[in-house]
């Protein structure tokens, strides 16, 4: 692929699909390769069984939408992500996965609505998704300038949860932001305690 031989990758990946054909990740490479050609029938035609699998479940419906994404189908992302959502309404992963979707096209307001949609079922969810979406809504928060209720958002998670690493790594970012160095450092320093081979905080520090 890297050497500008597609046609030859292809033929590997085609004979690799028909060896292992419940392989979603093999089709997917595949289908990708078909569609950086602009062979988008024979793209689908790849991606048929997938899509067509009426009772594919959360890792099938987020490699398919990053799928899309990847290749500039937003629509079909979205609404893959909100299929899986109707289905299991309490689902964090693909809950934040669609409100990534919306953040990269800083659709701000959307992805906080849908993360709060999904906080609001709390006595549905385990500590962990809660605060993994608590989170979410820190980093959106962030992104779009809203320092103040970034910071406030990460602060409630810490306040339950001192050492909860992803509300670390929010606040060491808007310390940074903040030209707070010094605190920034501390923070990073307390993640790495608890996440010790988390590259991005190495990268941070």
């Amino acid at each position: 692929i890297h050497s500008g031989q597609r046609e030859t990758a292809i033929d590997i990946y085609q004979a690799l699909v028909g060896a292992h054909p419940d392989n979603d990740r093999l089709r997917l490479n595949l289908a990708g390769l078909y569609w950086d050609t602009e062979d988008a029938e024979k793209a689908e035609e790849i991606l048929a069984p997938l899509v067509n699998n009426a009772d594919r479940g959360r890792q099938e419906r987020l490699q398919l939408a990053r799928f899309f994404i990847r290749h500039g189908s937003v629509d079909r992302a979205e609404a893959e992500l909100r299929q899986g959502l109707e289905a299991t309404p309490s689902d964090v992963q693909l809950r934040i996965q669609l409100a990534d979707l919306f953040l990269q096209q800083k659709q701000y307001e959307t992805a906080l609505d849908i993360i709060e949609e999904g906080a609001r079922q709390k006595e549905d969810l385990l500590l962990s998704d809660y605060q993994a979406l608590a989170n979410a809504k820190a980093r959106v928060r962030f992104i779009s300038g809203d320092v103040s209720g970034a910071l406030k958002t990460a602060d409630a998670v810490l306040n339950d949860d001192p050492q909860q690493a992803g509300a670390l790594s929010i606040k060491g970012q808007i310390f940074i932001k903040q030209g707070r160095g010094h605190e920034a450092i501390s923070i990073f320093r307390e993640r790495l305690q608890r996440k010790p081979r988390d590259v991005g905080t190495y990268l941070h520090l």
